[in-house]
């Protein structure tokens, strides 16, 4: 039988599989309705589309965090993204709800750091550069355009 090379899909499906991850996909099939009518009630200036799709990213954002921290690297909540931040403390304020979420898809509470005001973390263009090289590849070019777009469309940076 002729040997088949296993496509990146396979080799990460077996990376996540050794690393505890659940597949992307399996996470993203994950809702909550009270979250994101929460969300939605307290940013009422965000419609209930987006506040699915900013529950939907931040989910994305979260796998891809806990992922990166397999090869001890920092994921950061910054700038553009900074309203992923006000959907994990939404998600969070549903305690049981985040816990077990975490626990099924994470084996562990995924805790949220805060970093002390005035001291807090500045990306350096490095590790800018390795946290959207890994969420272009790893959440996609729709995730990356929905909060860089603007930002890279200013310094000439095509997709």
């Amino acid at each position: 039988m002729p040997y088949c090379a296993p496509n990146n899909e396979t080799i990460l499906a077996e990376n996540l599989l050794q690393m505890n991850l659940p597949l992307l996909s399996e996470l993203l099939a994950y809702e909550n309705k009270q979250v994101v009518h929460y969300f939605c009630h307290h940013h009422p200036h965000f419609s209930h589309e987006q506040s699915q799709q900013f529950f939907n990213d931040f989910l994305g954002w979260l796998w891809l965090n806990v992922y990166r921290k397999t090869s001890h690297r920092h994921t950061y909540l910054f700038g553009p993204i900074l309203i992923l931040d006000k959907v994990w403390h939404t998600f969070i304020l549903h305690t049981e709800d985040y816990v077990n979420f975490c626990n099924r898809y994470f084996g562990e509470y995924v805790h949220h750091h805060i970093e002390p005001i005035g001291s807090e973390h500045e990306l350096s263009p490095e590790e800018l550069a390795d946290f959207l090289d890994d969420a272009f590849e790893l959440l996609g070019k729709e995730w990356i355009e929905r909060y860089f777009m603007t930002l890279l469309s200013e310094t000439e940076y095509s997709l």
